[in-house]
């Protein structure tokens, strides 16, 4: 319903905010995708997600007495995707993004974002279900296999020579367990937050396969439940998951193999 939709960009964003305010008191850099009542594609996302660390890269380079000029035309790339889905909801610009397999420039990205160990990607969102019972937090990740996978499927019935090769150097096992310890540290916080599905999973996300860097979609539970909603739409509730996620996040890197 209407009303959902209202309430689901609007929980997102008060406990994003929530999540930012946890993560600066522990000293984290919290660069938000939106901080207002606006909503971006998710090419979008991932074009201001690359951009945003070839802004840094480029400076390291400077630094180091290299010439940044050649990074330059990776940040139009990425600066055209991010021009043309501004404004807008659905406009399609996908860019560089609309590829089948990863062309040069975008490898090129990906193993640039790759340096940024100490980089985080994490998107929020609420579920809802035809079910009533079908309640809690539930993490989706996308292993290097997986994305390979959905990459070789979109090639079916195409002639794979032109297209260019799968990218494999994504971390799987720290994209697995950044998924895996968010659910355990919002748990941790509220057991009532468990959820009676299956709660850290794979599947298919613009967000967690056009990148290069450990990602999550965190659903921080159904709507369409009576106490997930209460949950929510409650200040306790949100504090809850705002500090699951930091606790998740410092463990993240504090317990880093």
């Amino acid at each position: 319903s209407e009303e959902d939709t209202l309430l689901e960009k609007t929980i997102n964003l008060q406990i994003a905010a929530r999540i930012q305010e946890e993560l600066v008191n522990q000293g984290a850099e919290v660069h938000m995708t939106r901080a207002t009542d606006e909503k971006h594609s998710y090419f979008y996302l991932m074009a201001y997600t690359a951009d945003m660390l070839l802004q840094r890269y480029g400076k390291e380079v400077k630094q180091a007495g290299y010439d940044p000029e050649p990074l330059e035309p990776l940040r139009l790339l990425m600066q055209d995707v991010i021009r043309i889905n501004s404004g807008t909801v659905d406009s399609g610009g996908r860019g560089i993004f609309n590829s089948i397999g990863t062309p040069p420039n975008l490898k090129l990205i990906y193993d640039i974002e790759n340096r940024y160990k100490d980089t985080v990607f994490l998107s929020i969102h609420l579920e809802s279900s035809g079910n009533a019972e079908d309640k809690g937090v539930r993490v989706r990740y996308m292993s290097n296999e997986y994305i390979q996978d959905m990459n070789n499927s979109y090639a079916a019935g195409t002639d794979a020579l032109t297209h260019a090769p799968n990218y494999n150097a994504c971390d799987s096992v720290q994209r697995e367990r950044f998924a895996t310890l968010l659910e355990d540290n919002i748990i941790m916080q509220d057991a009532g937050m468990k959820s009676n599905k299956k709660a850290v999973l794979e599947d298919d996300l613009a967000v967690l396969r056009l990148n290069n860097i450990t990602s999550a979609q965190l659903s921080c539970g159904f709507l369409s439940n009576e106490q997930d909603r209460a949950r929510l739409t409650g200040e306790k509730g949100q504090e809850a998951i705002a500090r699951g996620v930091a606790n998740a996040i410092l463990q993240y890197y504090s317990a880093a193999p």
